[in-house]
This record gives structure tokens, sequence and C-alpha cells, in this order.
């Protein structure tokens, strides 16, 4: 038992000065590989860890590079901004929520993102924001409205969409992509509504 105590506590008294030629030699080396080379015999230095090999990438990590990231801003309400910028994070789709406020007159200037996620509940003349907008960002209406007279207002004004809160996640998620490839979308759920 002496044997396997001296070789355990060797390195560390090599540290306290009453060191062999040979664990004098092994200064400089970090304890806790010093410690290692001495349990299991290894010369030192330690042979450094071999890099990975640069194989193929799984296909999911080669479509998120591909993808283009789209800086999205949303104005909404505070849940309602932290329940898209989490869904959409989660679901690694190329967009990345970059401004989110309560208020239209907060946003910065357009040109640092290029699709906008509007909550219409949110303000007094929506329309207004919208036309003034929209000529220089793409919009996603956001409503509580399950009118398709509001639908169709929002998307004249210049809106490229109008999805309801009712809509499930996936969904939205769907409206944002469809938005930003440049696409006319509405909510199923102004169908079911009417029908």
């Amino acid at each position: 038992m002496s044997g396997l105590t001296d070789r355990l506590w060797r390195p560390l008294r090599g540290l306290a000065g009453t060191s062999s030629p040979t664990e004098r030699s092994w200064r400089g080396q970090p304890l806790g590989r010093r410690y290692l080379a001495s349990l299991l015999d290894f010369p030192l230095p330690l042979p450094a860890p071999q890099a990975a090999t640069a194989g193929p990438r799984p296909p999911q990590v080669q479509e998120q590079q591909a993808q283009p990231i789209t800086h999205v801003a949303i104005v909404s309400v505070f849940p309602i901004r932290a329940g898209l910028t989490a869904l959409m994070h989660a679901v690694r789709s190329g967009l990345r929520v970059v401004v989110d406020v309560d208020d239209p007159a907060d946003l910065p200037d357009p040109s640092q993102y290029e699709l906008l996620i509007l909550d219409l509940d949110r303000l007094d003349h929506p329309l207004d924001v919208i036309e003034q907008l929209a000529p220089r960002v793409k919009i996603l209406a956001l409503s509580l409205s399950l009118e398709p007279a509001d639908a169709a207002a929002a998307l004249r004004a210049g809106a490229l969409g109008y999805m309801t809160k009712a809509d499930p996640p996936e969904e939205l998620v769907s409206a944002v992509e469809a938005v930003r490839s440049g696409q006319l979308v509405t909510s199923r759920t102004l169908l079911h509504s009417t029908s």
C-alpha cells in the first residue's frame, strides 16, 4: 500500500520542493496533468488532445448556415414580444429578433430590420402606422380581431400578412416566413369565422 500512496502523492511532493530529478523536470506542467501522468505512467508532457476530424456536418447545421438571417422587429406588449422571440429562436428558422418595443414611436430606423410584426391592438390608428412603414419594411399585422374586413383593411394599407392572436404558434412562424419571402398571407382562423 505504501507504493500506491507514494505514487499518488509523488506529484504533490514535487510541488513542495522535495522532489527527485524526474519530479523536478515536471515543474511547469499543470498540477492536474502531472498528477494524471504519475498515475498512468505517461511520459510528460502529455500529448495534446487530437482535434476533431472535419467530416461532413449534420444536415440541419448546414441548412441553418445556408439560410440567410432576417432581422425582425416586434411592436406589442411584453408577453407577446417575449413569446414570439422565444418561438422564433426555438424553431431556428433564420429569424432573429433585433428590436422589440411597446410603441411604434420607439422603433429605430427600418434599415436595422427587414420585417415588422405589428400588434394592431396596441395602436390608436393602426392603418396610418402601416401606411407609414410599409414602403420601407415588410409588415405582418397581428390582432385579436377575427373580422375579415379588418384583415382586408390592413392588407390594403400595405401589410403583407394578417394573423390573429388565436393562431397556433406553427402558423405564426409560417406566416412570418411567408412575409419574409414577400408572399401575402392571412389567418386560417378568419376562414373558419366566416363559415
